[in-house]
Parts: structure tokens; C-alpha cells; sequence
């Protein structure tokens, strides 16, 4: 109740500029604002015996607390915007849905949160607008099918999946190494995946669909060929996982050739980020390291140095993604990289991991008719 009153009594007409005041406050004016807010707060508990609050006063000063913070926000929000169409030479618009309906706006990069992707994606089909989607295709399978339905409904493709370790040039080689066909056929794929630490949080469904999906996919293009069923294994935890997650994971699938493919995810390993991939095959082995390209030697060591996390691994890939698609929708070169079917079927893939895990099983995969516009 004490907050409650001081509420009411801070409150003012001048809730805006108050609001466009504490969107640029440095730390010593927000400690001087702090501290006055405190004395107000003592000053008002004196009347709290004398004058209780009516709940629907108290109600109404929540109401008016929340706007106050929207406000706040507000202001920052629209200095930021300020600030950064003056840097780079841009202007902004009031939302997704604005930007894609902009008729000046002719492709749609669209990184927003998972959770956001089918939306955005949807509304950038209804517009006919090309897309560089991030992975994953959506949060849920149920998602992913809509996006796919709508894009077969349309009759083209306008969707790139974000899958950009197609893009580098360690797994490009590993590629053309195996079609080669030096080593024979490949037998079994080992992807080795770890973060220094979760950046958004470790969630172990989180693990398998939003970084686990990518060697999904890269094993996936490798072999071009589907899973057939999949099997997950925890054990041990390692120091830094909360209660109740599962880190790191084994994940073995095997595909409709008997291919078995293997993936350790480990998201909190602390000493750095790291993706290996090996391809053991009839007559060889195909190793690829974890994109490091320099080994320093001095003073009586030898190593290298590992980056901190995905950007400093996969910098060439995510330029070169990129570049390809805006030739594609140039028509300077055909349709390239990961399309909304193997997103689709990357959630399948991950659906049916996160299945086998909760239920500690092996689960079998069904593979759906691929549509007619994804046969290339």
C-alpha cells in the first residue's frame, strides 16, 4: 500500500515529460530520482492508517503506473529511432506489417525472435515479397506447415531458409569431398556442436530446435537424403546447467540409407565456441575443423585461438549467404540454399528428437510428399 500511495502522489499531468526525463537520465540523476522517491514514499506511509486506499483507486493507479512506463518507453524508443536513421541513412517505419507492405520495400530480411517467424513469413507471402527467413521456419511444426501450405498455395518460392553453414567454406569442401567420391560412401556423420554458454538461456528443447537443427540440416544436404528415425541420450550435466534442463545431448539419427548421424550438443562448455564435422565413409575419412585457419606457435606453446560465440565461426558463411540470395532475387543466379521444405522438414527432424528424448526412446520419422515447387 505504501507503493501504492506514493504512486498517487507522484502521479502528474507531467507524466510526458517526466517520461522524456527518465529516457535520458545518467546513473547519478536516476540514484537522485530514487532517493527522492524513497522520501516520498516514507512521507506518504504516515497517512496510509488515516486514508486506506479504495481497490478501485488502487487499480486506477496501476493503470496510470503502466501507461507512465509505456510512455517512458516510448521516448527512448523513438530517440533510438532518431538516432539511427541519422547513422545510417535510413528511415523507419511503425511495424513489421508497415515495412512489408511498403511498396518501396522489395525483398524482407526477417530475423525476428522464432515465435515470430511464421507470422512475418505469412505476411510477406500474402505481399509476394521475397524473403531471407532465418531458421527455424517457425516455433512449432503446426506453424511450419502453414507457412509451407501457403507458399505451395502461391506457386512459387519466395522463401530462403537462414540455413547458412551451407554457405561455409568448410562444409562446402566437405561436400564437394564426399560427391567426389575418394573416400566412397559415407557410413556414419559425426557433428560436434558447443557453446561457451546459452546465449538466450539454456532450455533443452530450445537446444535441439533452434541449434541442434542446424547439423539437422547440414547432414541432411551432405547425404541429400531423409531421416528415418531418431534416438536422444543425456547423462551427466555439466557444471552449469539449472535444474530440470539436460545439457549436454547425444542425438543419433538415421536416414532412409542407413546412414547413421550423430550430433553432441553441449551448450555450456565455457571454454569457447566450437563445430566439427567427420564423415567416415567405405574407404576414408573426411574431417572438417572447427573453421580455424591460423596456429600460433611462441614461447614454448602452440594452439588457437577459439571464438566466443556463432560470428566468430561463421562470419564468411552469413556474408556469403547473403550474397546469394540477393543475386537470386536479382536473377542474377537461380534460387540458392535452404528452401522452406527443408525447413519444414528440419522441424519435423527436431519435433521427433524432442519427442524421443521426453519419451526415452527411439522415435521413427514420417517424411509427407515433398510438393511439386521443391522438386529442383
Amino acid at each position: 500500500t505504501r507503493a501504492e500511495v506514493f504512486v498517487e502522489v507522484a502521479w502528474s499531468e507531467k507524466c510526458d515529460a517526466l517520461a522524456a526525463a527518465a529516457a535520458e537520465t545518467s546513473t547519478a540523476v536516476t540514484v537522485l530520482l530514487f532517493a527522492l522517491a524513497v522520501a516520498l514514499v516514507l512521507f506518504a506511509s504516515r497517512h496510509v492508517a488515516a486514508h486506506p486506499l479504495d481497490p478501485r483507486a488502487t487499480r486506477d493507479v496501476a493503470a496510470r503506473l503502466r501507461e507512465w512506463e509505456r510512455r517512458k518507453a516510448a521516448v527512448k524508443h523513438a530517440r533510438l529511432r532518431e538516432r539511427w536513421e541519422a547513422d545510417l541513412d535510413a528511415r523507419s517505419l511503425p511495424s513489421a506489417q508497415a515495412v512489408i507492405e511498403d511498396e518501396s520495400v522489395d525483398a524482407v530480411v526477417i530475423a525476428s525472435p522464432d515465435d515470430l517467424h511464421a507470422e512475418h513469413a505469412l505476411a510477406c507471402l500474402a505481399a509476394g515479397k521475397p524473403m531471407m527467413l532465418e531458421k527455424p521456419l517457425a516455433s512449432t511444426l503446426e506453424d511450419a506447415q502453414r507457412v509451407m501450405d501457403a507458399e505451395v498455395a502461391r506457386g512459387e518460392q519466395l522463401i530462403m531458409l537462414g540455413f547458412m553453414r551451407r554457405f561455409d567454406p568448410g562444409y562446402v569442401a566437405l561436400k564437394a569431398s564426399l560427391a567426389s567420391g575418394d573416400v566412397g560412401e559415407a557410413l556414419v556423420i559425426h557433428n560436434i556442436h558447443r557453446n561457451a554458454y546459452a546465449a538466450y538461456g539454456l532450455d533443452t528443447t530450445l537446444s535441439i530446435n533452434n541449434s541442434a537443427v542446424h547439423a539437422v540440416d547440414i547432414s541432411r544436404w551432405l547425404l541429400d537424403e531423409e531421416y528415418e528415425w531418431v534416438q536422444v541420450l543425456s547423462g551427466k550435466p555439466g557444471p552449469d546447467v539449472p535444474d530440470g534442463q539436460k545439457d549436454p545431448l547425444l542425438i543419433t539419427f538415421r536416414t532412409t540409407s542407413k546412414v547413421m548421424v550423430t550430433i553432441e550438443m553441449f551448450m555450456t562448455a565455457r571454454y569457447g565456441y566450437e563445430v566439427r564435422c567427420s564423415v567416415v565413409a567405405g574407404n576414408g575419412i573426411l574431417d572438417m575443423g572447427d573453421g580455424t585457419f591460423i596456429t600460433r606457435t611462441s614461447r614454448g606453446s602452440r594452439g588457437q585461438d577459439i571464438p566466443e560465440l556463432w560470428l566468430g565461426r561463421f562470419g564468411e558463411a552469413y556474408r556469403a549467404e547473403m550474397q546469394a540470395w540477393i543475386d537470386g532475387i536479382r536473377g542474377l543466379t537461380g534460387p540458392a540454399g535452404a528452401s522452406t521444405w527443408d525447413g519444414f522438414m528440419a522441424a519435423v527432424s527436431c519435433r521427433a528428437a524432442v519427442d524421443a528424448l521426453r519419451r526415452g526412446e527411439a522415435v521413427g520419422i514420417e517424411v509427407p510428399d515433398r510438393p511439386a515447387i521443391y522438386s529442383n
